[in-house]
């Protein structure tokens, strides 16, 4: 909580010296926002695999992020249908896993983030650059290995 409360004093005090103009635009949930086109080339790369589906470079591209820092909206697991929302344990042991429910069982699972892995120039393992998406169709950049995230904004 220490390290969160760290974080938005000096996000505040960084706003706050820069000349007025060069602040980057914030959405309601308090991060910044990147558009698109100012994403490096290989996350620009990721995010159009990441629409189209895959193939993925990594194994762990689509795993479940948990959003242990809190950094981005919070919003609900558990298991979910048209108009259920449950939070049996079996249904969050197979969400963490990011495992669909069998077929004909409980409804599926609903995780709420899933991290893919924007590959680094020289780094010899998936370095510390991902994007992070959720539903409805949200993504976040971190270069920095979740210290940070950035909203990406879709061009209009």
């Amino acid at each position: 909580m220490a390290r969160s409360l760290r974080f938005w004093w000096i996000l505040s005090a960084t706003l706050l010296w820069l000349p007025s103009g060069q602040a980057e635009p914030v959405v309601q949930s308090g991060l910044p926002v990147i558009a698109v086109a100012e994403l490096p080339a290989e996350a620009r790369d990721t995010l159009r695999i990441i629409k189209q589906g895959g193939p993925f470079a990594y194994a762990r591209d689509g795993a479940v992020f948990n959003n242990y820092e809190r950094i981005l909206p919070q919003q609900p697991r558990g298991c979910t249908s048209d108009t259920l929302l449950t939070k049996s344990a079996a249904c969050g042991r197979r969400c963490e896993a990011g495992a669909p429910a069998p077929k004909g069982s409980a409804p599926p699972c609903r995780a709420r983030y899933h991290e893919y892995t924007v590959k680094t120039p020289g780094a010899r393992n998936r370095g510390a650059r991902r994007i992070v998406c959720g539903k409805p169709v949200e993504c976040y950049y971190t270069a920095n290995h979740y210290r940070t995230f950035k909203r990406i904004r879709e061009q209009s």
